[in-house]
């Protein structure tokens, strides 16, 4: 009978830390895509700032012009990190695949 506590407390402490390891890596994927977004928003908005220096007395066309040359809107920043809950997903239609493969 004390093997058995033994076990479902090692069980749950187990349980417990991977849930935090979990929990630490979604938040460290949540501040890194807020990061690269506020990296890509400054440069979208230093773009605004050099074209209209760069412009000085000139007209609205010449604006629209350094604008569209300066700015960052292409640019992409690469693959977007997967969500832990996509991630799981796949997992499980992966183990699904490898069981019908087996069977």
């Amino acid at each position: 009978m004390f093997d058995n506590i033994g076990l479902f407390i090692l069980l749950g402490t187990a349980i417990t830390r991977i849930g935090a390891v979990l929990l630490l890596i979604f938040g460290a994927q949540v501040l890194i895509n807020f990061y690269r977004y506020n990296l890509r928003l400054a440069a979208f908005y230093d773009s605004r700032a050099d074209a209209i220096e760069l412009l000085g007395e000139g007209s609205i066309g010449d604006l629209l012009q350094l604008v569209s040359s300066l700015s960052p809107d292409q640019l992409e920043m690469g693959k977007i990190p997967k969500t832990p809950s996509q991630e799981v997903v796949e997992l499980a239609t992966a183990i699904a695949k490898l069981q019908k493969l087996k069977a």
